[in-house]
């Protein structure tokens, strides 16, 4: 159907009599025309044959003023003069960048996580969401939209010195981390793609030392000076130091989890591991250990609570509280005192292996304290739970922290097992 085409008629052009759409070709301009659905929705369109001779169509949404739409048309008709063929150029485009956003990092990445989550439960790590989240915020903002193969060195040690500027050391080197473990995940997978981080290729924004961060005793002797006042903060540090667990294991502690003889079960849901092959680990709480509980304010179901209805939370604020407090600790004895140099609370577990190790227990029961499997066909067929050997450990573990609080010395800071902690 031919007719003048206005900006009138564009807007009430009748819909189709029969069938699903009506094109009406414009009288003053070959192949440009309106087409109108049975829904009534409407576009320009522009109908041409390439060299071929195949039939091609170019659609514009009526949003576009009539005299563009017509513009637009003499543009594409001037193109198939020279032989070209509009519609095959755009398709051929859109495939280029669908195909360059299919391979950026964080379409990758996706594709990754969206594999991980399809695995098994037993084999899907629990940790996979908050990488996921690592992801987004410190890796995406600066590599998402990059090409994966044309990502270099320079460009991933450009983001992680930006990263420990600005978020600390600890995050860029858990950033190279999280894009080692892709990177081999993808080369797997592609013939052509090879990861940028090669062994020694790039540098931790840490030195090794501060990741094997062991406190001397005149450390541990400040850091339980410190915790021995009261606070449930307070009462979780010397905690996390006599069992020596994982700080969320702890945090999430609740009574019912203490049984008989002093054994505190930690469930398999908090430790760590894959979801389907974490096993809970008992912990022989030892007279001192047992002692902290004891002092501490029995409010709700959690040990370690400020409100009774959740677990401590919010570490980061109470680890920078404690060390304000860890420094006025220090400066009663010396007054230029500096703060104790960068540890964490995972160093109290680090800490508390090397104690036992120095009190003469034996390393595999060192490592069963931990929740660490033992290696090879001990490991697979030894099904023992060791707790009496375990307690024995954490006894000794003890009795070494008060030889070290309460040193044979003028300055004598007695190992108390806490009180009035709230």
């Amino acid at each position: 159907m031919r007719t003048k085409l206005t900006p009138t008629f564009v807007k009430e052009a009748p819909l189709p009599e029969k069938g699903d759409r009506v094109i009406y070709w414009d009288i003053r301009q070959p192949g440009f025309g309106l087409m109108v659905t049975e829904t009534g929705a409407r576009s320009f369109v522009f109908q041409y044959r390439n060299n071929q001779q195949i039939s091609r169509r170019w659609t514009w949404s009526t949003d576009l003023p009539l005299l563009r739409a017509r513009r637009e048309a003499k543009k594409l008709a001037g193109r198939v003069a020279e032989g070209k063929d509009p519609v095959a150029e755009r398709n051929e485009a859109r495939e280029k960048t669908r195909e360059a956003t299919s391979f950026t990092l964080k379409s990758i990445a996706e594709s990754y996580f969206a594999a991980e989550r399809g695995k098994p439960v037993e084999d899907r790590l629990r940790s996979l969401d908050r990488k996921h989240k690592k992801f987004k915020r410190n890796i995406y903002p600066h590599l998402g939209a990059k090409p994966i193969g044309e990502i270099k060195k320079s460009t991933i040690n450009k983001m992680l010195d930006k990263l420990a500027k600005e978020s600390g050391p600890a995050a860029a080197d858990e950033a190279l981390t999280l894009l080692a473990s892709l990177f081999t995940w993808h080369s797997k997978r592609d013939d052509e793609f090879r990861s940028p981080i090669g062994r020694g290729s790039i540098d931790r924004r840490r030195t090794r030392g501060d990741r094997d961060r062991v406190l001397d005793d005149d450390e541990l002797r400040v850091v339980w000076t410190t915790a021995d006042a009261p606070g449930v903060f307070n009462c979780y540090v010397r905690f996390l130091l006599l069992t020596a667990v994982r700080r969320k294991e702890a945090s999430g502690m609740r009574r019912d989890e203490i049984g008989d003889d002093d054994l505190w079960t930690v469930p398999k849901e908090r430790m760590k591991g894959k979801a389907g092959k974490a096993f809970e680990h008992g912990v022989p709480l030892s007279g001192a250990a047992r002692a902290i509980l004891d002092a501490m304010l029995k409010v709700g179901p959690f040990v370690f609570t400020n409100d009774g209805k959740k677990p401590i939370a919010g570490f980061s604020v109470a680890k920078i509280k404690f060390d304000a407090a860890v420094l006025a600790t220090l400066r009663k004895q010396d007054p230029d005192a500096k703060p104790l140099p960068n540890w964490t609370l995972h160093d109290l577990r680090r800490t508390a292996r090397t104690r036992r190790s120095r009190a003469g227990i034996q390393p595999d029961i060192c490592e069963r304290v931990l929740a660490h499997k033992i290696g090879g066909v001990r490991g697979t067929y030894d099904r023992y739970d060791y707790l009496p050997q375990k307690r024995h450990a954490l006894e000794a573990l003890a009795a070494e922290i008060e030889r070290i609080v309460n040193r044979p010395a003028d300055n004598v800071v007695p190992l108390r097992s806490g009180e009035g902690a709230a």
